[in-house]
């Protein structure tokens, strides 16, 4: 996540390279939420080491490094506890996070358990034909639809029912 898009404040360059001056950002993630940016490791984004040993860095040194700077700032902010969780990463952290996200223990990995089949498909992780059987049992789990044939003839109805409704949906939207 850019701090500069999400955070509370951005440059202004209209006088720059002279006066270049920070202004408040009206589209601000922290307007609706508590956001904390933090650069790791040391030597990304304005973070810096002050030794040697400090610059030394691997993907579970990052990981004990993030878990103990969420444990020391949740003992110091007790506040904050009660708060969902959620924990993000560009570029090379996007892929050190999950692990993160596996170490900390205020995460709960089942709460959105159904969302990694949509996050799945939309990934191209899962195929289409899948993803539709998975998501009609999902609907039938849910008592959204009920399937008498749970095998491939009536998943296939209820998907093609489901998708000619949001199709007719959308296109109600557009107009």
């Amino acid at each position: 996540m850019n701090y500069f898009v999400a955070g509370p404040l951005s440059f202004n360059f209209e006088n720059a390279p002279e006066n270049i001056t920070l202004t408040t950002n009206p589209n601000s993630w922290t307007k609706m939420a508590n956001v904390i940016f933090v650069d790791m490791p040391a030597g990304a984004g304005f973070s810096y080491a002050t030794t040697k040993e400090a610059s030394i860095s691997s993907d579970s040194i990052v990981v004990k490094q993030a878990n103990d700077f969420l444990r020391k700032f949740l003992i110091d902010h007790p506040r904050f506890l009660k708060n969902p969780l959620y924990i993000t990463g560009i570029s090379y952290m996007g892929i050190v996070t999950p692990i993160i996200t596996l170490e900390v223990p205020l995460t709960n990995k089942f709460m959105d358990f159904n969302s990694r089949v949509e996050y799945a498909h939309r990934m191209a992780l899962i195929s289409d034909d899948i993803y539709k059987v998975t998501y009609c049992k999902f609907l039938n789990n849910v008592g959204i639809i009920v399937i008498g044939n749970p095998g491939p003839v009536g998943t296939d109805r209820v998907v093609t029912a489901h998708n000619h409704s949001q199709t007719n949906h959308n296109n109600h939207n557009t107009s």
